[in-house]
């Protein structure tokens, strides 16, 4: 189900209507003045149908299904009690996106004191240094006004890669023999 609008929005989306073209003299008044008629129902808002704001209720009242208003004096099928003070938050009418918010809100508020700093995960010597060559070749794989050329990134990226395998090959530990005869690198 859709959800409310506000009066603002309402207004906006009114506004928003293009004039018919060629429409002139009865035709035209009649659909002026059935925009000026939309507008006051808007302002007026007679049903509440807008979701403008939160309703504190003032008194105890008892709350049916709108479509069983006509059961009033018999049995509907579901009654609320709704208590003095308490207040009604306008949903747009969407009542399961509400309680996704509600309990969203509620998980946040709980996890809150817990996890107030997040980890920050380290950077390993391989980032480090590809980040480093990116930062060397991406201006020759720029232009002035600073986009990238074309396939620009695709190169740059590609070449960042095989410097920072070489430049790692390079301070890496000497080549070795393993117990298989193969040869491997050292650790470090």
């Amino acid at each position: 189900m859709p959800r409310k609008r506000t009066k603002e929005e309402a207004l906006e989306r009114l506004m928003d209507v293009p004039d018919v073209p060629g429409l002139k003299g009865k035709v035209g008044h009649i659909n002026r003045a059935a925009r000026l008629g939309a507008m006051g129902l808007i302002m007026l808002d007679p049903f509440n149908r807008l979701a403008d704001d939160f309703i504190t209720i003032p008194i105890p009242m008892i709350a049916i299904p709108a479509h069983e208003s006509h059961l009033l004096s018999g049995s509907p099928s579901m009654q609320i009690y709704i208590r003095a003070g308490e207040t009604i938050v306008p949903t747009g009418g969407n009542v399961e996106d509400f309680d996704l918010g509600v309990q969203q809100a509620e998980a946040m508020q709980a996890n809150a004191p817990l996890s107030a700093v997040a980890p920050v995960k380290k950077l390993t010597k391989y980032q480090k240094r590809y980040k480093r060559e990116f930062a060397k070749l991406k201006p020759s794989y720029t232009l002035k006004n600073g986009k990238w050329k074309k396939n620009g990134f695709k190169a740059c990226v590609k070449k960042a890669h095989a410097n920072t395998k070489k430049a790692l090959k390079l301070d890496g530990p000497p080549m070795t023999h393993n117990s298989k005869g193969k040869r491997t690198r050292g650790k470090y």
